[in-house]
């Protein structure tokens, strides 16, 4: 009762705000996050409030994203009533943090000279790799994968970890071009959370829904 009447009183705030002429952006969601709070708190009310397509997280430094994500696949997996559960994608700017954040005997790792593919994410399963893996090499250029579209769609929500990165990591600019119009390109698949504590000029390079 006490949610339903903040919720109440919060969508009166709105609609007087609107009525004196004020623009109000519906799309943005704000979470405080308490001391001794972290995003994993939070996390299935905020998937519960992302749609599909392009979503975009900010979290402070420190707010728990690499953790929450493991959380949340951890308390699915032992979840027995979630039968049916499609997977949970992670990608990473670069190998050192995929090795660096995850424990291989627990999550799916694809970096190297593994690769990406459709039995991964035929039953529950939680898989990080790099931009890398999303696309393929030929003699002199990166190009994105045929089968992108069909992984995605087994995926629930597909989290792209670094954001900011994407526009600052010019040097790797032919890996990136490609990455990002891959992920415009599919967006219409599945929840896709791009996340960041530092937020630069995302909104330039997708359709944040």
């Amino acid at each position: 009762e006490r949610e339903y009447d903040r919720a109440r009183i919060e969508e009166g705030h709105i609609t007087v705000l609107k009525r004196y002429g004020f623009d109000i952006d519906e799309s943005v969601v704000r979470y405080k996050l308490e001391p001794d709070q972290y995003l994993g708190h939070y996390l299935n009310d905020i998937l519960n409030q992302c749609v599909v397509g392009i979503n975009h997280l900010i979290v402070p430094t420190g707010g728990g994203k690499t953790y929450g994500w493991i959380e949340y696949y951890d308390n699915l997996s032992k979840d027995f009533l979630n039968v049916g559960n499609k997977s949970i994608l992670v990608i990473e700017p670069l190998n050192s943090i995929v090795n660096t954040k995850y424990d291989k005997n627990k999550i799916e790792l694809v970096t190297g000279s593994l690769t990406l593919n459709e039995s991964m994410f035929n039953q529950f399963n939680m898989v990080v790799t790099n931009y890398n893996h999303l696309l393929k090499k030929t003699i002199d250029e990166w190009t994105v994968r045929e089968d992108i579209g069909t992984l995605f769609e087994k995926c629930d929500v597909v989290v792209i970890d670094e954001s900011h990165i994407m526009m600052k990591d010019m040097f790797r600019s032919d890996v990136l071009i490609e990455f990002i119009e891959t992920i415009n390109k599919f967006n219409d698949k599945c929840k896709i959370v791009i996340q960041t504590a530092t937020p630069m000029l995302e909104k330039s390079i997708f359709n944040i829904k």
